[in-house]
């Protein structure tokens, strides 16, 4: 997937509303912006702040690391966006400890545990709502015992496949499964996949 951009509406609103009768909201995220409405506000910063009111942890923190990757760590715009890209460990220990101290990395990546694992939870209830309210409450039991170990494994750990994990993962069995179960066509296999990788 390509790396997206933050736009802020130019021409602001008086009233209250966020939402202009043209554009229909007051930040856009989209692959291409339309630069006569929006200034191109994409930043890391942005990622985590306004980002995360149109998707979650796990999205905006896989953009951070797509923007940071391209842009270089070296080339971000300020010590503030070096700062977010090492807080979210989206880059090598040699550039984490440019700037921040070792104490810093330690509660950093104790936050990203935290969240890391909360947004896999948020994911997978997502998911098992999707399928549950797709399939007959049979089939969904069904799936949701065959995986049950496969999905507290990814909820715990992250463990999504055996080529990302070197352990056999939740995404090889939905891969891998799915076409032994006849009441799991690979539209469900797919959707729940997105769900699972991407947040949606």
């Amino acid at each position: 997937m390509p790396s997206l951009k933050i736009g802020k509406l130019k021409q602001e609103q008086i009233t209250i509303s966020n939402y202009n009768e043209i554009t229909n909201q007051y930040y856009a995220i989209s692959e291409t912006l339309d630069l006569d409405l929006y200034y191109d506000i994409t930043s890391n910063i942005s990622w985590m702040t306004i980002g995360r009111n149109f998707y979650d942890y796990g999205f905006c923190r896989n953009e951070i690391k797509i923007l940071t990757n391209t842009i270089g760590f070296g080339n971000l715009k300020d010590l503030e966006e070096q700062k977010c890209a090492s807080q979210y460990f989206v880059v090598s220990k040699i550039n984490r400890d440019l700037v921040h101290t070792e104490l810093d990395q330690e509660k950093n990546w104790g936050n990203l545990i935290v969240e890391t694992k909360r947004n896999r939870e948020e994911r997978w209830s997502k998911a098992k709502s999707y399928i549950s309210y797709i399939l007959q409450p049979i089939y969904s039991t069904d799936l949701a015992l065959s995986t049950e170990t496969l999905s507290k494994n990814f909820i715990e750990y992250g463990v999504e496949s055996i080529i990302k994990d070197n352990v056999t993962g939740l995404f090889d069995w939905l891969n891998d499964t799915y076409p032994t179960k006849t009441y799991f066509t690979q539209l469900h296999k797919d959707k729940l996949i997105s769900i699972l990788s991407i947040g949606y």
